[in-house]
């Protein structure tokens, strides 16, 4: 919880309910997105209200949007919350011997496959957290590097198989290594 000049305590889930429901739009959507239930979203938006001192969403039973004020408190949170949350995970991982994070989004048809290169790595590299995110559809790649994710690297594994890129785009990757 953070005491904020006069304003009383600001607890980070508060902050992310705030966040979350200024992307979502919507009250349910964004429960469940946190997994919480609406009541929680309700309340944690209008205690912040209560110690700001004015309206951060005009809503209706029709819809929600941001008010002015809205816009720039998520603007200026979203930065600080990122790096607060980063600032913690990081904590976590030095409080485990790990310094870094691997994250690896694949297609559930390839992670009996992999599961040898990934007990390796984790083998060589106990430093390393490895965090695996099972993607149901190609197409999911996309979101997720929009959010902030890195671009996917594409690993051809088993007998016969190909990259899942063209050669084009693998000669890029190739230059990028290089620095040009």
């Amino acid at each position: 919880m953070t005491q904020m000049g006069g304003m009383g305590l600001v607890e980070l889930r508060d902050i992310e309910i705030f966040l979350t429901l200024a992307e979502e739009l919507h009250f349910g959507r964004t429960s469940e997105r946190l997994h919480v239930s609406v009541a929680r979203v309700s309340q944690a938006i209008k205690k912040q209200e209560r110690a700001i001192g004015a309206e951060l969403f005009a809503r209706n039973s029709h819809s929600v949007r941001l008010t002015r004020l809205g816009e720039q408190l998520r603007d200026d949170l979203r930065h600080l919350h990122q790096g607060l949350t980063h600032s913690l995970e990081r904590a976590r991982l030095a409080a485990r011997g790990k310094t870094g994070t691997l994250r690896v989004s694949l297609f559930p048809a390839n992670i009996q496959e992999l599961r040898r290169y990934f007990e390796t790595f984790r083998a060589r590299h106990p430093q390393w957290e490895l965090r695996l995110r099972v993607s149901a559809l190609p197409g999911s790649v996309r979101p997720a590097t929009q959010r902030g994710g890195r671009h996917p690297g594409h690993l051809a594994a088993g007998r016969g198989a190909r990259p899942n890129c063209g050669s084009a785009a693998l000669r890029r990757a190739e230059d990028a290594g290089r620095g040009r």
